[in-house]
């Protein structure tokens, strides 16, 4: 800052001979309009529009892009993080595609992360899918999530209804060994691992719910026949069609017991009739061989 810093006049007016005129304070001077003015105003202007220029190609503020794709990792939604920080939702889920990406590469590695010797499939999208086919669940009624926060792994989330109920398995899956940790017992069933085991330390149980870690789902004693997912996508397709047969017929037993009393009245009296024959009726019938009403006479006399 100058020592002496200049005083700012404030333009009057243009005098009657082209003059212009300036006051500062009480006091007025004139400026006579010459080259050396002109050339001054064009040089002042030109270093306006420069620093203009200048200042608007400075942000104000930078974009918190890292911050967004973050909370969008973790789970949140793009309305709450343009909230957040005062964006629109377009531009938030602009910067958070290529999170939606990673998230989708996570669930399909997770898929084909190799399933236990023992369980006798190949990977662990056949395990679950076979284990979901006994319980009369199919794969496609299943939603997946992936969610991760900072550099813990990933955490893979699958939810679908069972027996009208909503049910939550979750895993932790570190992506560099492919470790699979279930977090619940629905988790752990979905695997064919032991229910009611405890929960690893790396679990925050503090933020799981009663709902998240107790749920459970029946798979039941269904026997599937051989081991491979196509065995248990037949099976499936068996227990819809004889659950549709039942239906059929249990319509059908519905029908025929509200059936008319009018027109089952005639068939019972015949089947009494032929249970029940009188004599007179024997005797009168014209259809009655002639011997059998003779005997009949006979045996009266």
């Amino acid at each position: 800052m100058p020592e002496n810093p200049l005083n700012e006049a404030k333009f009057e007016r243009v005098g009657d001979s082209g003059e212009l005129v300036f006051s500062l304070g009480n006091a007025q001077f004139v400026v006579r309009v010459d080259d050396t003015l002109e050339h001054a105003i064009l040089e002042a202007k030109q270093l306006k529009a420069e620093n203009q220029r200048y200042s608007q190609a400075q942000p104000t503020h930078s974009l918190p892009i890292s911050q967004i794709q973050a909370l969008i990792r973790v789970g949140a939604e793009p309305a709450q993080v343009a909230e957040k920080y005062g964006l629109s939702e377009t531009l938030v889920r602009r910067f958070s595609a290529a999170v939606e990406t990673e998230k989708q590469y996570a669930i399909t590695q997770f898929f084909t992360v190799p399933a236990p010797k023992e369980s006798r499939v190949r990977t662990v999208a056949e395990l679950v899918e076979r284990t979901l086919a006994a319980a009369r669940i199919g794969m496609e009624s299943v939603s997946w999530k992936a969610t991760r926060r900072g550099l813990e792994p990933w955490k893979i989330t699958a939810q679908f209804e069972s027996a009208g109920r909503p049910v939550r398995a979750e895993w932790y899956w570190d992506m560099h060994n492919n470790a699979i940790t279930s977090l619940n017992n629905a988790a752990r069933k979905l695997l064919g691992e032991r229910d009611n085991a405890e929960l690893p330390a790396t679990t925050n149980n503090a933020l799981m719910t009663s709902t998240e870690r107790d749920a459970e789902f029946n798979v039941g004693s269904v026997s599937i026949p051989g081991d491979s997912v196509r065995s248990a996508r037949i099976e499936r397709a068996v227990s819809a069609w004889r659950a549709t047969d039942r239906s059929t017929e249990q319509a059908a037993a519905s029908a025929a017991s509200n059936a008319s009393p009018n027109t089952a009245a005639p068939a019972a009296e015949g089947v009494q009739s032929q249970q029940n024959p009188t004599s007179s009726t024997t005797a009168t019938n014209p259809l009655t061989p002639r011997s059998l009403r003779v005997g009949t006479s006979a045996q009266r006399q």
